[in-house]
């Protein structure tokens, strides 16, 4: 008897990445708007270089002048207005709190969440991928703290990932509508923070054309007249109304604040050449695990010469723009925040696979955990008070000691940050859905980052000048003088509004060809303060510790001392003649 025909041998086909679907990504947004907006007003505004920024936008309210930027009544002319503006905006609205100070950066970093997904979602199919991406961002180091910090470089980082985006439509055959965002996003962009704006999606498009995309096609849409034409309508009216208002601004923006500060040692030049290099795994954590092993392998066809794996897109956007901050003599950790996004891309990818399978969930959830038990550490270490001895430096120079007992309040949000990452791997374990555990991973991150920022709201006074604006506005009369000498404590005017200053001796910040007398004469050399504090004139003066002594040896008297501004805790305030009460 014959035996029965085996069954015929089945194969398991994975089922193909479900696409996201119609309107997740103003989903992907609201998600991001709501995790950075949570807990972004505890902590006041730091004073470099956030009691500036939200200074600038006030002084623009107050003023009504929404053309030329002032900082204290003198012009400051380093940064086009696009963020002042939004910030005045966000001021009419909620008032003037480190909140609406931040919502312009808030929104910025939700715009990149919103791109990540929309990049993820093109590059690999995948509705899981292209969420995993946008949480990924608004939930990490770089994502978290930068767009919960008032800085121009998010702006731009959202506006050249606009650009970018359209850049990508429009070689894959957009057309029209992709001309008018590319357009569009290179002039907020201009009006966020300058040149760069359409210099840094042009480096990328170089390294796209280098790993596979059509050059004729790039070079279309590059040269397009439609996209330049509504780049200039969005950003010429303000240029030429602020050079009308200060002729030669357009000279010095270009040639000094672009040109000459990225190829010149400044009084930022205290960084390595390997600093981004360094950075960006730390901007990545706690997610920096899942890059090791992340690929994009779906090709790419349309608008390249060949099928291209989509992670060398990727990759060419990234490298591209960290060797290119990393030639700059001027090294800040937030100009790099261009070169983050696509990197988020790539976690993003490697986390939707992750979640699909428990064990590789498990070792992610571990890596979380490791990152978490060296936090709750070093936050225990900061609480118990046992690193206060210690001398810190970094890259040489010497930086604020551990010593300062104000930082000890930090030690227990740090601590149960840190917490929240150990509860990973029990999160992974309990939750049994792919969606389930991505939500629970992302949750863990967000804790941890609000924990840091609650903590950080308890030591304000150490990077704050709130204290000092309560003491100088307690100790100086509408007729004194309040003198700060070589340097200006930003934050002044955003936590008393009534506070006027005036700047003796060196202030690098405020730069030819605006460093001569602005406003009322706010801007003197140190020289003109020694007869001024010799006359009849009552003068409170603001100085480091060293400055501040010579005068109070001359008869001055000390107010207060060790008072935090101009990212200094040894402040003193002296008067030279005693107040009539």
């Amino acid at each position: 008897m014959d035996a029965p025909p085996a069954p015929p041998l089945t194969t398991v086909v994975p089922a193909p990445a479900e696409s996201p679907r119609r309107g997740e990504a103003a989903l992907a947004f609201v998600a991001a708007l709501l995790l950075l907006l949570a807990f972004a007003g505890v902590r006041d505004l730091f004073d470099a270089d956030e009691g500036r920024y939200g200074t600038v936008a006030l002084d623009m309210v107050r003023s009504g002048d929404y053309v030329t930027p002032r900082e204290h009544g003198l012009r400051f002319m380093d940064k086009p207005p696009l963020v002042y503006w939004a910030a005045a905006g966000a001021y009419a609205v909620l008032g003037a709190t480190p909140t609406a100070a931040r919502l312009p950066c808030i929104v910025a970093g939700a715009t990149v969440a919103l791109f990540a997904f929309l990049f993820a979602a093109a590059w690999t199919g995948s509705r899981r991928a292209a969420w995993a991406a946008a949480l990924v961002f608004a939930t990490c180091g770089g994502g978290m703290g930068f767009s919960r910090t008032v800085t121009m470089d998010m702006p731009l980082t959202a506006c050249v990932c606009g650009a970018l985006w359209a850049g990508w439509r429009g070689v894959a055959g957009g057309g029209r509508r992709a001309r008018v965002g590319l357009g569009v996003a290179v002039g907020l962009g201009l009006l966020a923070k300058g040149p760069l704006a359409a210099v840094v999606p042009g480096l990328v498009a170089l390294a796209w054309v280098a790993v596979g995309a059509s050059w004729r096609r790039v070079l279309a849409l590059v040269a397009s007249p439609l996209a330049w034409a509504t780049a200039l309508a969005v950003a010429a009216p303000w240029y030429a109304l602020v050079e009308r208002a200060n002729p030669g601004y357009l000279r010095h923006f270009i040639e000094y604040e672009h040109f000459r500060r990225f190829r010149e040692a400044g009084h930022r030049d205290f960084a390595p050449v390997w600093l981004y290099a360094a950075v960006l795994p730390l901007f990545l954590a706690p997610w920096t695990s899942a890059l090791w092993r992340a690929r994009l392998p779906r090709p790419v066809v349309e608008g390249v010469r060949r099928p291209v794996p989509a992670g060398r897109f990727a990759w060419a956007w990234a490298l591209a723009l960290l060797v290119f901050y990393s030639a700059g003599r001027n090294r800040l950790f937030t100009y790099v925040l261009p070169a983050f996004p696509p990197l988020a891309v790539l976690v993003g990818a490697r986390v939707a696979d992750v979640v699909a399978d428990a064990r590789a969930s498990r070792r992610l959830a571990t890596a979380f955990a490791v990152l978490g038990a060296l936090a709750a550490l070093a936050g225990a270490a900061v609480a118990s008070g046992v690193v206060f001895e210690a001398e810190w430096t970094l890259f040489g120079r010497r930086v604020l000691p551990l010593r300062e007992a104000r930082l000890q309040p930090l030690g227990l949000p740090v601590g149960l940050g840190g917490a929240a990452l150990l509860s990973a791997p029990v999160l992974v374990r309990v939750l049994t859905t792919p969606r389930a555990r991505l939500v629970g991973l992302v949750l863990a991150a967000a804790v941890c980052f609000w924990g840091v920022d609650l903590g950080a709201a308890r030591v304000e006074a150490l990077r704050s000048p709130r204290a000092l604006a309560r003491t100088l506005a307690h100790e100086a009369g509408p007729a004194d003088l309040v003198v700060c000498l070589d340097l200006l404590p930003q934050g002044l005017r955003f936590s008393e509004p009534g506070l006027q200053v005036a700047v003796a001796g060196k202030q690098p910040e405020i730069v030819e060809p605006w460093a001569s007398l602005d406003g009322d004469g706010r801007l003197f050399p140190e020289a003109a303060l020694a007869s001024l504090w010799t006359s009849d004139r009552r003068v409170v003066l603001v100085a480091r510790e060293k400055k501040a002594r010579p005068f109070v040896e001359r008869g001055g008297r000390l107010l207060a001392r060790d008072l935090s501004g101009a990212q200094r805790a040894d402040l003193w305030v002296v008067e030279n003649r005693p107040r009539a009460r």
